[in-house]
């Protein structure tokens, strides 16, 4: 019989598992071993983060700030500053997982973007810049959603093969083999 970490290697080489499972089988994992940071981290990824702490990198994700035109609709809006481009058009995401899934799963069959918002400051910004009054929002492409996904599916794979093989595995034996 399959130890909790192998099951957990198992599925997460399984694309047909959903991210949102793995990381409840790695919470059952990480509490039973004990180990906090892990605990942390897969709570964040089950409930969202916070919106006080910073997301990691892979949470990250890079859009394509749009004006309304009320004549073309959507057009790209153009920045002088490539600095000032990649900090209004990047996006921290601190969605729950099964959000995000959930997310992909309705975005099947359609244009593959997503609109999120601007905040009030961001919008009266380019408002000033571009001197006309209009909506402005951040178009934002379903891959980065999967990317999201499929960083946090590496991760579990990447730590549980680690768990495996670390050296220190004393009286934690019964999550590596069931029959003990």
């Amino acid at each position: 019989m399959a130890s909790l970490v192998e099951e957990l290697q198992q599925d997460a080489l399984n694309d047909r598992v959903k991210v949102s499972d793995l990381l409840r089988k790695a919470k059952a994992i990480a509490h039973k071993l004990n180990l906090p940071e892990l605990a942390n981290w897969v709570e964040d990824e089950l409930n969202g983060y916070p919106n006080d702490r910073e997301v990691p990198n892979y949470r990250l994700l890079s859009g394509q700030i749009k004006g309304h035109n009320p004549f073309h609709g959507w057009q790209p809006v153009i920045f002088s500053d490539l600095k000032t481009e990649k900090i209004m058009s990047t996006v921290p995401n601190g969605q729950r997982v099964a959000e995000i899934e959930d997310l992909i799963a309705r975005s099947k069959g359609k244009s593959g973007q997503l609109m999120h918002s601007l905040s009030g400051s961001q919008k009266k910004m380019l408002m000033q810049s571009v001197g006309q009054n209009m909506d402005f929002t951040i178009m934002l492409d379903v891959s980065g959603l999967v990317g999201i996904l499929d960083a946090v599916r590496n991760a579990l794979l990447d730590w549980s093969l680690k768990l495996e093989t670390s050296r220190d595995i004393g009286r934690r034996n019964v999550l590596f083999d069931r029959r003990a």
